[in-house]
């Protein structure tokens, strides 16, 4: 079973804004980069995908955040701005906390 969580932020994250909200949300994991770097992935000690990051995606289209999630989640989001998916999967440790304070760290 898997677990999106998205991140919506003002500007592209940079590689330090990503490196930093990943070594934050589990700095444990090892990084893995797939997809022609469209998607990092972070793996356990056991080599096992534990959460994977796809490449930020410029929401363009005025009121398409809150088309997609709702008013609330659009109230104080500029048009345009980024969206960034982690996706967790896996039995280890709290995969959803895990994606949380990913984006928790990036968004902020």
């Amino acid at each position: 079973m898997t677990y999106d969580v998205v991140a919506l932020v003002r500007q592209a994250p940079d590689v330090r804004a990503l490196v930093d909200s990943m070594v934050e949300a589990g700095p444990e994991l090892t990084v893995e980069g797939a997809g022609e770097g469209a998607v990092i992935r972070l793996r356990d000690d056991s080599g096992r995908p534990v959460l994977a990051i796809e490449a930020a995606q410029k929401v363009d289209v005025p009121g398409e955040v809150e088309r997609l999630l709702g008013e609330r989640a659009a109230a104080d989001m500029p048009d345009p701005c980024w969206w960034v998916e982690a996706r967790a999967a896996g039995s280890g440790p709290d995969p959803v906390g895990l994606a949380h304070r990913f984006a928790d760290a990036l968004a902020g």
